[in-house]
């Protein structure tokens, strides 16, 4: 019955009939096939995981023509199952069954006679062109740490992508870099060394169309090791025996590593003296203690490592001398602040160099007066003036050595002054003035003048003392009496504090007014007697003037 249905829809399509079961389905990937060709039935929704079996009917049901298999669904229901017909298998068409547990399905598709088109005539073989590609370097020598350019060219010119190559030994090569070539078929890539020694680079290209791939010329390259330095520092360049002589350098590059100390008596022959390790800023230091007298040469050396090359320091020479001895002596130990005193100094056996001098106030805490060189003799001296007065410790450092140490007793000047007072009496609202004078003159300094009157108050006024030590103050005293003046100065670090004699001077009342106006009156009497005298006196010596006659002439009688 199966069958019957599946002819006669055969008859009512011309095309492939699809009949589906519970959701199931089968086609074919064509509607018409050629004798020979493969068929490739396709299915879905069958039950998953699932045998399916496949039977193929022929237009004649002759089984030879048909195909009987069974191929299994995936966990999605579907399947894909191939078979090749016979080059002279019937023509017509065929029916495809597909079941498996109650799900099934079929589908037609036609065989024909037609012979199928020849195929198209191949394309002529394409010519492939081998490109001519180079490579060369901006510098065949470098320090590593530096780049080096690759360049060259692939001719004919394209525009693709060039693998720069590197190798140590020539034989095994890794892509280091890729660089893209420009228009006109040069390309430049740089690249930088991994590490010192001996490399070699090609270029290559790995082919493009018509294009076949290509390598380069090789070139080599050789990369040296990064130069390094040291330098080396003793603190004294003498030391007696027994002392330590103690050294500073620095490794350039700054790297953490053990550097070689070496030392020698003749700057030929070099003894291990010992290893010392630098820090993370390639510094290092180290102290040698030698056991006998002598010149010797010592210098630092590294041996250098897989990156950096090796270097030595210059060489330091160091001499060891028997035990000197540094004194110092004062020529006076007690002064004042203005006198200077000299300081007497000797080294045994005689040195060369410069003494430093050293100053305290108590004799732990040192300050620098000056550096004085040491003479033929080995002895030095320098006169020094002290700032202020008090205590003070002396002594001398050469290096290492620290001489005995003097005490020197600095004290104040001793200052006086005398004034004086003019005039000694002066009326009320006149003004009095003061003079002084400091002995040692001192100029600059502020004069403290106090002024007491009769009721027991006193007024200050300050004068500053000029370059003899001279000073003047003027006072207006306000009240009638007895009064007196004293001066007086505080003294600084240099002079001591002093107060001068005192003065005396009186003040007395203005006049009371009957005679101030008895004195008015006076005044212009006194003027005219003076007049007058003046004249009586210039008349006294002049002749009389003629006398005068008088005629009275009587008129006649009438």
């Amino acid at each position: 019955m199966k069958k019957a249905y599946a002819v006669l829809c055969v008859f009512l399509f011309s095309t492939i009939t699809l009949v589906c079961f519970a959701g199931a389905s089968v086609t074919t990937n064509k509607a018409t096939y050629y004798q020979g060709e493969t068929v490739t039935i396709i299915g879905s929704g069958f039950p998953a995981n699932k045998k399916v079996a496949i039977e193929v009917d022929s237009p004649s049901k002759i089984a030879l023509y048909g195909y009987f298999g069974e191929v299994s669904a995936d966990s999605n229901g579907g399947f894909s199952i191939s078979y090749i017909l016979h080059s002279d298998t019937e023509l017509g068409q065929y029916t495809v069954y597909a079941s498996a547990e109650g799900a099934s399905a079929s589908c037609t598709f036609r065989v024909i006679t037609t012979v199928a088109p020849p195929p198209p005539t191949p394309p002529p073989p394409p010519t492939y062109i081998t490109p001519n590609l180079t490579i060369a370097l901006s510098s065949y020598e470098v320090n590593f740490g530096r780049g080096v350019t690759a360049y060259g060219r692939i001719s004919p010119a394209l525009s693709t992508s060039i693998a720069i190559m590197t190798s140590t030994d020539g034989s095994q090569w890794e892509t280091a870099l890729t660089a893209t070539t420009n228009s006109t078929g040069h390309y430049s890539a740089q690249w930088y060394p991994t590490r010192p020694g001996t490399f070699y680079l090609r270029a290559q290209f790995y082919g493009m169309g018509t294009y076949l791939a290509c390598l380069s010329n090789s070139v080599s390259l050789r990369v040296l090791k990064i130069e390094s330095a040291i330098s080396l520092r003793p603190q004294s360049q003498s030391l007696t025996l027994g002392g330590r002589a103690s050294f500073e350098g620095e490794l350039l590059p700054r790297v953490q590593t053990d550097i070689a100390v070496q030392v020698s008596t003749d700057r030929s022959t070099w003894t291990p003296l010992m290893t010392v390790a630098t820090d993370s800023q390639g510094r290092f230091s180290f102290g040698w203690e030698p056991t006998v007298l002598g010149s010797f040469f010592v210098r630092a050396y590294w041996a250098g490592d897989e990156l950096h090359e090796g270097a030595s320091s210059p060489v330091c020479e160091v001499e060891v001398v028997r035990q000197v001895v540094l004194s110092i002596s004062l020529d006076r130990r007690n002064m004042t602040v203005l006198d200077r005193v000299n300081i007497l100094g000797s080294t045994s056996p005689a040195q060369t160099g410069r003494v430093l001098l050293e100053l305290s106030s108590d004799g732990v805490t040192w300050f620098r007066i000056s550096e004085v060189n040491i003479g033929v003799d080995g002895s030095f001296s320098y006169l020094y003036a002290p700032a202020a007065s008090g205590s003070f410790y002396l002594r001398a450092r050469f290096g290492d050595l620290v001489s005995n140490v003097e005490r020197l007793d600095v004290r104040k000047v001793s200052t006086s002054m005398i004034i004086s007072v003019s005039p000694q009496e002066v009326t009320l609202g006149g003004t009095v003035r003061l003079a002084g004078s400091m002995t040692p003159a001192v100029e600059g300094i502020v004069i403290e003048v106090t002024f007491t009157g009769p009721g027991g108050s006193a007024q200050t006024r300050r004068a500053a003392t000029g370059a003899d030590g001279s000073f003047v103050v003027d006072f207006a005293p306000g009240e009638v009496g007895s009064w007196s003046a004293v001066a007086s100065w505080a003294g600084d670090d240099r002079y001591s504090a002093s107060t001068s004699n005192i003065v005396s001077f009186g003040v007395s009342p203005v006049p009371t007014d009957i005679f101030r106006y008895l004195g008015m009156l006076l005044l212009p009497v006194c003027v005219l007697l003076l007049i007058l005298l003046i004249i009586a006196w210039r008349r006294r010596g002049r002749p009389a003037p003629p006398q005068e006659s008088t005629v009275v002439v009587q008129p006649p009688p009438s």
